[in-house]
């Protein structure tokens, strides 16, 4: 696509009060939303902060072409699918001043279905937006042009007159919605024999479990006094993993395997020598892109990856399949963790994969002072640094409630990463019958992409326990140890309708709520729970909806229903929908449309959030945990019932309350 320079304009619309928070409240319109018309887009939006307008950038939908014009400033092409407005004359505006840019005479893309479109309007500095958000556009099928009708003469005789009968017009064509791509197949991977002396197989989830347990795994406050990170994000046996460790004092080092052990939630694997205090060097912080979408483009990533080693772990027989934490401890008392994943890779198939969101966790990372959501935010994410959070990113909040359950109830469940997906996606099938995927798989390079919708066409089945999964298109770089957002789309709807996520997960991302109760219902997913149950808090974190202007998979059903207010949208009332279907594979696609199903197991969600949600009731927990178990039967995953436990207390991990908001920044639409 070409676009001419040409006239574009911002015109005023109205203004408020200067002290009001004000939402982007992002809108675009077609003047002909119908797909190939040339047409005008119109794009209006709010200003959030004050400043002089200098440009806007303005995404288009996928597969616009031709020429554009405008009045009052300059269009250009910025990037793929993005034309700049350059203001003519530099023009100051307050909060709440309402933008509206007309881009004349493009050529709308000829795939029907709803676009998400960007829209930023910068005052000088990109750090900070005067106002950015997305809009949504459904484009429409022709209706079907037929002649008209043409009424013979009614003939009349003295006696008899017969009235005149007018056809009832038919009916306008419902929307044609353009359906998922069929994206390539992965090529097949072999896997590798296991290194001599690493074993064949490993015991089961029941007998792992029936090991002596500890609640000493747990760290009871937030530090600064010391920084860890590993060196990988998984590993198996034979491996060797690096721990990097900043600390001031002496330090010792502990690898705890996570799971149920009783109700107390880890066991000791390993413990190391003390190692000596190490000052390591700071982190850095800036870089620009040297490759791909990124080229040219201001990286502001921060990166550790000049620590040196403190000691290394080699991933022995010792350490059974599963997630764990290395808990590293000075002689000062102070703790934190850096989590890793150990892969079975013994071409053992199980009954449940369940993978950890690692690149997610990431994007949420904030250590060092920038994630994906700072301002500026990292355009470039590097693993070579400590997680917030305790060390653990996102895995105490969102994702061991997951484990805790699975390994509770004797699944026979198996691990691995966002990195593993990506590097090994064509052998989900072998390892697994089910996918599992926890609270916020969000970031998705193309083979994982590939990988997920690959299994579920081969019959794999996939249940998502979470929202706003695999939205975000990213990029691996550096040997897998940083990634970057592909700067060309952003997000994966932003290549067009079929590509949009509802297409093979049942529903898709919609907001970030201010947390809402849910009531349950009589359909199979709240089998053994009253149905009119009411569930605090459940609908939290981000939460996915049926949009009816996307396609959706036939035969999908919503099973789980709740509204709520939607944090960055002004106050609009959004649902949130948990949804099943059976592809034409057999494989059985659950999506949970929550964060909230692992933290309720363990009644221990994030601390900022509303509703009562990060403090469930035991049962509410239980609740979930049927829940769960419905999803699993309905799936064809064995599990078993667990004993009530006795004289043995729940271990639950102290809530980080100093740990960022999961809340959406207000100058972005999503998470």
């Amino acid at each position: 696509m070409v676009a001419t320079a040409g006239v574009a304009a911002a015109a005023i619309l109205g203004a408020g009060p200067a002290q009001a928070t004000w939402s982007p409240d992002i809108t675009v319109a077609a003047s002909t939303p119908v797909v190939g018309a040339i047409a005008t887009l119109t794009y209006d939006g709010t200003v959030t902060r004050a400043g002089t307008l200098r440009y806007v950038d303005l995404m288009l939908p996928k597969g616009t072409t031709g020429h554009a014009t405008s009045v009052n400033g300059t269009l250009s092409t910025y990037a793929p699918g993005l034309v700049r407005w350059t203001a003519r004359r530099l023009v100051s505006y307050s909060a709440g001043a309402r933008l509206s840019i007309p881009v004349i005479g493009f050529r709308l893309p000829a795939d029907a279905g709803g676009y998400s479109l960007g829209f930023r309007a910068v005052g000088g500095s990109y750090a900070a937006p005067m106002s950015a958000g997305y809009g949504s556009l459904t484009l429409r099928t022709a209706p079907v042009v037929r002649p008209p009708v043409v009424t013979p003469p009614v003939v009349t005789s003295p006696v008899v007159s017969r009235p005149v009968v007018t056809p009832r017009p038919a009916p306008a064509p419902a929307p044609v919605l353009t359906p998922p791509v069929v994206m390539p197949s992965l090529p097949a991977q072999a896997w590798p024999e296991p290194p001599v002396g690493c074993p064949t197989s490993y015991p089961t989830v029941g007998q792992e479990n029936a090991k002596a347990g500890t609640a000493d795994w747990t760290i009871p406050v937030a530090t600064t006094a010391l920084s860890m990170y590993a060196t990988a994000t998984s590993a198996a046996c034979g491996d060797t993993v690096g721990l990097r460790i900043d600390s001031s004092s002496p330090v010792t080092v502990q690898a705890y395997r996570m799971g149920y052990y009783g109700g107390l939630g880890g066991r000791l694997v390993w413990t190391s020598a003390q190692l000596p205090a190490t000052a390591q060097p700071n982190a850095t912080f800036g870089g620009t892109g040297d490759v791909g979408s990124s080229a040219g483009l201001p990286l502001n990533m921060v990166d550790a990856s000049s620590w040196t080693d403190s000691t290394s772990v080699p991933i022995t027989s010792d350490f059974v399949p599963g997630t764990y934490l290395f808990k590293a401890t000075d002689a000062n008392g102070n703790s934190t963790y850096a989590p890793l994943t150990v892969r079975d890779d013994t071409h053992t198939r199980h009954a449940v994969l369940l993978q950890q969101a690692t690149a997610t966790w990431q994007a949420y990372n904030p250590w060092g002072g920038a994630d994906f959501y700072t301002t500026p935010g990292s355009w470039r994410i590097s693993y070579n640094r400590p997680y917030d959070r305790l060390g653990a990113g996102q895995f105490l909040d969102l994702e061991r409630g997951l484990v805790f359950w699975a390994e509770q109830h004797n699944v026979d469940v198996t691990y691995w990463t966002d990195e593993d997906m990506h590097l090994y996606g064509s052998q989900i099938k072998a390892r697994a019958a089910t996918l599992w995927l926890p609270a916020h798989d969000e970031y998705y390079s193309y083979p994982m992409r590939q990988a997920l919708t690959g299994a579920i066409a081969s019959g794999v089945s996939v249940a998502n326990f979470g929202a706003n999964a695999t939205y975000r298109e990213t990029v691996y770089r550096d040997g897998m140890r940083s990634w970057d957002i592909n700067h060309n789309v952003s997000t994966w709807r932003d290549r067009g309708p079929a590509y949009q996520e509802q297409g093979f997960m049942g529903a898709q991302y919609g907001c970030t709520p201010v947390g809402t109760s849910l009531t349950t219902n009589s359909t199979w997913l709240w089998a053994g729970i009253t149905p009119g149950t009411v569930l605090a808090g459940f609908m939290n974190g981000e939460n996915d909806f049926v949009q009816s202007w996307s396609y959706s998979p036939s035969g999908v059903s919503v099973m789980g229903y709740a509204t709520g207010i939607c944090n960055w949208q002004n106050g609009r009332v959004l649902p949130m929908d948990a949804t099943t279907y059976t592809a034409a594979s057999g494989a059985r696609v659950f999506n949970g449309s929550s964060f909230v199903y692992g933290c309720f197991v363990v009644q221990q969600c994030p601390s900022n959030w509303g509703d009562g949600g990060a403090t469930p009731t035991a049962a509410e927990a239980a609740a979930v945990s049927r829940a769960i178990g419905n999803v699993a039967r309905w799936q064809g995953v064995p599990f078993t019932e667990p004993p009530a436990p006795t004289g043995i207390q729940v271990m639950s991990v102290p809530r980080v309350v100093n740990a960022a908001p999961m809340a959406i920044p207000v100058d972005t639409d999503n998470s």
